[in-house]
């Protein structure tokens, strides 16, 4: 079998050692590329591997349409500095519909659009803020969906500024003050 360097596809072009976002598994490393056979047919895989859990991997399809729109590029120093100078005007995304708004919310994790994801953060922090003055908790899928932002923004902006994950917090509300 050869493993390949680099993979050519749509506007995406991914090669070996990139870092990149993918899915819910945030920063990842593509270790590589390598052919495997998949009923009877010869399909190369990208192998990732989580940045912040060097034990896992993560085969994924290449020329998969549908996965690889969740593989993102990882944000460079600069631009994680710009992201997080931006959060106080980021527009909180709330939508009163339970229904709606988990299908909204499932579009930015799928788009990766960092300004939405931390309007989503900013929203269903207030939210639930406002749920505990009256004794109450966030919707379950309200909070799968506010710790899974939370995980993957710390960790794409732990890597572009190259601290640990836990020090975002107090690395944004230091730089915000």
């Amino acid at each position: 079998m050869k493993s390949f360097d680099i993979i050519y596809e749509g506007e995406n072009v991914f090669s070996v050692e990139e870092v990149i976002i993918y899915g819910g598994y945030s920063v990842c490393r593509i270790l590589e590329i390598i052919p495997k056979e998949l009923d009877g047919k010869m399909v190369d895989y990208y192998v990732l591997n989580p940045v912040f859990d060097c034990r896992a991997k993560i085969f994924v399809p290449a020329n998969n349409p549908v996965l690889e729109k969740k593989m993102h590029r990882v944000l460079c120093e600069q631009d994680a500095y710009d992201l997080i100078q931006s959060i106080p005007q980021e527009t909180e995304i709330w939508i009163d519909n339970p229904v709606a708004r988990k299908e909204r919310y499932t579009d930015i994790f799928t788009c990766r659009n960092r300004h939405e994801i931390i309007g989503l953060i900013k929203a269903l922090r207030s939210h639930r803020a406002l749920q505990a003055t009256k004794k109450r908790r966030l919707h379950i899928s309200d909070e799968r969906f506010l710790k899974e932002a939370e995980k993957t923004m710390c960790e794409e902006l732990a890597f572009a500024l190259h601290i640990s994950p836990s020090d975002v917090p107090q690395f944004i509300a230091q730089r915000l003050s």
